[in-house]
């Protein structure tokens, strides 16, 4: 398979083996730790709210590993 549709793949899948669920939980957890989770000086929540930190899941929904991931947790979950 060429690198560049490999690449796409969770990199447990670009070595041939498959994740626990604990260990793609696991994952999952680093790449929104990474992608979608920071501290911020101040943010206006869309309450009014004021906050120091963010939460956005859409980097994570936009990684190909990240939404590999949650596709697949999310199916097991049902």
């Amino acid at each position: 398979m060429p690198e560049s549709t490999d690449r796409l793949r969770p990199a447990s899948n670009r070595l041939g083996k498959a994740l626990s669920k604990s260990a793609s939980r696991a994952r999952l957890a680093d790449i929104i730790r990474k992608r979608s989770f920071g501290p911020a000086a101040e943010i206006t929540l869309a309450s009014g709210r004021k906050s120091d930190f963010y939460f956005n899941l859409k980097p994570t929904m936009l990684d190909p590993e990240g939404a590999a991931l949650l596709a697949e947790l999310t199916y097991e979950a049902r």
